[in-house]
């Protein structure tokens, strides 16, 4: 029973990783590069990415509650709460998991703080279809490409550590 809800929380995570990563990664470029897209606005690609952001909170709660169930099993089986969640540093794997979960909780921080301080004055400046101040919009928009790059650098930091054999 503990190797199907592994199996199912490992190919969860790696669905829900591969959504959320690959969309902050498209969408960093996409925003931070609106300049070579001349035929494009600005408002253009935020009102998209805003529309996006659904899907982007469905995969990275999907990705959490996966690793919750995945990490304990595979890092300490056996272990009763809450010492299955213990990160400790010990050898290399461990010290990969342990930077792996810091990443990975500043990934999850981040992002709250995108979707609240970085796009709502977005949402604030683009209602009814129009821009109501356009300096102020793009002072926004030039936030919100600075956050989702750093954001795009953390998903793909977890994912990389995830690759050379952190846990989680």
């Amino acid at each position: 029973m503990v190797l199907s809800w592994m199996a199912a929380a490992t190919v969860a995570a790696a669905v829900a990783a591969t959504i959320h990563v690959g969309g902050l990664v498209v969408w960093a470029l996409l925003i931070n590069f609106r300049g070579l897209l001349a035929h494009v606005p600005a408002e253009g690609l935020v009102r998209v990415y805003r529309g996006w952001g659904p899907v982007q909170g469905l995969s990275l709660g999907v990705w959490i509650a996966a690793m919750l169930v995945k990490y304990p099993m595979q890092a300490h089986p056996g272990k009763g709460f809450p010492d299955c969640y213990r990160l400790v540093w010990g050898g290399l794997i461990d010290q990969l998991t342990f930077v792996r979960a810091v990443c990975f909780g500043a990934l999850w921080v981040s992002y709250l703080l995108l979707e609240v301080w970085s796009l709502e004055p977005c949402r604030q400046l683009d209602r009814d279809g129009r821009v109501s101040d356009p300096a102020r919009y793009a002072a926004a928009v030039g936030r919100v490409s600075r956050h989702l790059a750093l954001n795009a650098l953390l998903g793909l930091a977890v994912v990389a550590l995830g690759a050379f054999g952190a846990r989680g």
